[in-house]
């Protein structure tokens, strides 16, 4: 593998584990739709399995749940904010 890859692949088992870490917690998602389009919701972690990451979102009817790849969370597809603070999550990903 090269350097850069090396980096990516320990950028995401950190997010990850962090993610892991916070199964149940409330957090500010701000995802990227594409075309101009955002979806800002608050919702908890519900599951964190080896590639991807399950939302639950209180704020639809059904109650929604949606499933993102923590690639997502790196290339910012994806952001997490604290609910109280609105700190990142992950201020360290440029």
């Amino acid at each position: 593998m090269e350097h850069a890859e090396v980096e990516a692949y320990q950028a995401i088992l950190k997010i990850r584990s962090t993610l892991s870490s916070l199964v149940g917690s409330k957090f500010k998602f701000k995802t990227n739709l594409g075309r101009c389009r955002v979806h800002e919701a608050e919702g908890y972690i519900k599951e964190v399995y080896p590639h991807l990451f399950v939302v639950y979102y209180e704020d639809t009817p059904d109650g929604k749940c949606v499933s993102y790849t923590y690639t997502d969370v790196l290339t910012k597809t994806v952001e997490i904010f604290h609910c109280e603070t609105g700190c990142h999550l992950f201020p360290w990903i440029n």
